[in-house]
């Protein structure tokens, strides 16, 4: 498997949805993410339309326009629904966001047929998917977003085959930040880094560490392959939080209204890089796979460490 980074179209839609809060969500997702037990941490399925095209030899004699609907029902006791629909072919960029509740879900992704203009109001064919059955193995990192692979279906007037429809599933991570409006959680490219990790056992604290290999570290502008390490992210969703917000912050303090005290305490935090997808067991990755945050390795060309206390007249640290 190879895994490409590359940029699409529907990195559009991730910034429409980090300009405006919570953009993405329908009102009654809203009315739960407001909640005050809802967690920051918001995890996001982009399906793309990146094909759809009628069968030219069997639709020559029907003069009939066709929309296709493409609709996310979430299965729980919220029964909270999302989508979009368009006439087929279609030749504008089409995608439908919606929460991604994790693989053990029963979400389900709707395709439904109707003649454009009918008076009927029930679809002519409809085919239903699991969520999770779209996901699977990761083919393309980009740095906001995981892409799987494209999924054809094909459509139907009842019995009738009319065409086609092409999918393509990515996975994002936006987390609120202090302004009400969702930051994107940076992804590293996994081809940097020798695959699959190990884990490293550490005294004191729950979350696991892995070890990390860089297999070009001037590539990350590093003298050393070990210069990274990797902090299990299941638990750490104030670290992430954190540590998203010292990337903004930094990014634009030659513009933006910093303190500057604040600016020199951040360099005094861990360095940073993203969050690496990775397995223990092997090379490929999937959407189950293991999400760690990569920060700098304390341990990198050291023979002994010392943990060091030091106190002013405002602060202990």
């Amino acid at each position: 498997m190879r895994l490409k980074s590359t940029n699409s179209a529907h990195s559009k839609s991730i910034k429409k949805m980090m300009a405006s809060s919570k953009s993405l969500l329908t009102p009654s997702l809203k009315r739960l993410t407001d909640s005050s037990s809802m967690k920051s941490l918001r995890k996001v399925i982009i399906i793309e339309v990146v094909a759809s095209k009628l069968d030219d030899s069997k639709m020559a004699e029907r003069k009939e326009k066709y929309k296709i609907i493409i609709k996310w029902k979430q299965c729980d006791k919220y029964h909270l629904e999302k989508k979009i629909d368009f006439e087929i072919p279609n030749s504008s960029y089409t995608g439908l966001s919606f929460p991604y509740n994790g693989p053990n879900s029963k979400d389900i992704l709707q395709l439904s047929v109707m003649e454009e203009g009918s008076d009927i109001c029930s679809a002519a064919w409809t085919q239903e998917i699991m969520v999770k059955d779209l996901l699977g193995e990761i083919i393309a990192v980009t740095r906001n977003s995981l892409q799987f692979s494209i999924r054809q279906f094909s459509l139907y007037y009842f019995t009738v085959e009319i065409g086609s429809i092409s999918l393509q599933s990515n996975y994002s991570t936006l987390i609120l930040n202090n302004f009400d409006t969702y930051d994107a959680v940076s992804y590293i490219d996994p081809k940097l880094f020798l695959l699959p990790v190990s884990p490293i056992g550490v005294s004191g604290g729950t979350a696991a560490f892995y070890k990390l290999v860089l297999k070009s570290p001037e590539k990350m502008n590093n003298q050393s392959s070990n210069h990274f390490i990797g902090k299990n992210s299941d638990h750490a969703e104030d670290e992430i939080s954190f540590y998203v917000g010292k990337t903004s912050l930094c990014s634009n303090f030659e513009t933006a209204t910093c303190n500057i005290y604040l600016r020199e305490l951040l360099k005094f935090t861990f360095e940073y890089a993203g969050i690496l997808k990775a397995s223990e067991d092997n090379e490929s990755i999937d959407e189950t796979s293991l999400e760690l945050l990569v920060i700098r390795n304390l341990y990198d060309g050291k023979k002994k460490t010392a943990f060091t206390r030091s106190k002013n007249r405002f602060f202990n640290s």
